[in-house]
C-alpha cells in the first residue's frame, strides 16, 4: 500500500515538475512561428507601399502587452520584431540579418 502511494506522490509531483518547466522556459519555435508571420506582413507592406509600416496596426495585427511580438522601426529600410522574455531579455528577429538570437538588449545600431 505505501509503495502505491509513493508511486502515485512520484507521478504527481513529476507532472507538476513538468508544468512549471514547460511555462518557464521560453517556446522559441512558437516565437518564430508567430514571428515569421508579423515578418511575412512587413515584408509585403514593404513591398507594395515602398516603406515600412509604422507600426504593428498598420498591417492588421496589435501588440501585444504581453512577451510580445514587437515592431520597432530602425531605420528607412531596417526593422525588429522581438518577444520580451523577462526583465531586459529578448528574442530577436534583425531585418539586416534575417536571423533570430537571444540577446539581453536589443541592438538598434
Amino acid at each position: 500500500m505505501n509503495c502505491k502511494k509513493s508511486i502515485i506522490l512520484l507521478i504527481v509531483l513529476l507532472l507538476i515538475i513538468s508544468c512549471l518547466l514547460y511555462a518557464l522556459f521560453p517556446h522559441y519555435k512558437e516565437y518564430k512561428k508567430i514571428g515569421a508571420e508579423v515578418i511575412e506582413k512587413v515584408e509585403n507592406f514593404q513591398k507594395y507601399h515602398d516603406r515600412l509600416p509604422s507600426d504593428l496596426g498598420e498591417i492588421g495585427l496589435v501588440e501585444s502587452m504581453s512577451d510580445g511580438p514587437y515592431y520597432e522601426i530602425i531605420d528607412s529600410s531596417r526593422y525588429i520584431v522581438y518577444f520580451t522574455l523577462g526583465f531586459d531579455y529578448n528574442f530577436v528577429y534583425d531585418s539586416r540579418d534575417t536571423e533570430w538570437r537571444k540577446d539581453i538588449n536589443i541592438v538598434r545600431n
